[in-house]
Parts: structure tokens; sequence; C-alpha cells
């Protein structure tokens, strides 16, 4: 089955809302995070901060969580 689930959602101190998606490809074993911003990266110092304090560790365990096993040392996310 192919799309993408919706796995989480933020607000920035700066305003600017992301939206985490783990995409879903039939018949591969690779998973994809992505992120919907509403003003996507380069992003301000405080908003980027944000990101990696708090968005990037809670994509991580909302994305372990949904898989229902450890993420590997094949996740990459950057800002």
């Amino acid at each position: 089955m192919s799309g993408r689930v919706r796995l989480g959602s933020w607000r920035c101190p700066s305003g600017n809302d992301v939206d985490l998606f783990l995409l879903r490809t039939e018949g591969s074993a690779v998973r994809y995070l992505t992120f919907a911003w509403d003003s996507p990266p380069p992003l301000e110092r405080p908003a980027a901060a944000f990101y990696r304090s708090v968005i990037r560790p809670a994509a991580m365990r909302l994305a372990s969580e949904y898989l229902g096993r450890p993420l590997g040392r094949g996740l990459v996310i950057e800002l």
C-alpha cells in the first residue's frame, strides 16, 4: 500500500507551522519522513533551535512508535 501517514504537527515560535508525514511505497521496505512547512527552510535562528530541540527528537520518537521498533542508523533528518 502506498501513501502517507501524518504523524504530528508543531508551531514554531515564529508562527511557522510544520506537519510530519511518513511516506510508504508499495513493495519497498524504505520509509521516508517528510516535513511540510508553511515557510520552508532555511529557518530563522529561533525556529531552527526549536526544530533541533523539539521537532526532530519528537519526529524520531513518533516514527519509532508508529513503526513499532527503534529507528536504525539509516535515519537521517537534516535541516
